[in-house]
């Protein structure tokens, strides 16, 4: 998610400083399966968030690194 977040920041100089904090901060790399996807859209369904948003938030779930939130 945040890579595509990334690709899409037009000015090239931000999008390579958010690259290199991107680099040196992420950990680890998660992938959205079929059951974060469906999780997601659930999500979104009753949140009204975006698609990204909504699978920011599978995500965090899936790994347990989310915390209390209501929707």
């Amino acid at each position: 998610m945040l890579v595509k977040e990334m690709l899409v920041i037009k000015d090239v100089m931000k999008r390579k400083r958010i690259h290199v904090l991107y680099q040196n901060c992420v950990l680890e790399s998660v992938f959205a399966d079929s059951d974060v996807i469906c999780r997601a859209k659930e999500i979104s369904k009753f949140a009204g968030t975006t698609s990204f948003d909504s699978l920011h938030l599978a995500i965090s779930e899936k790994m347990r690194k989310c915390f209390d939130y209501r929707y």
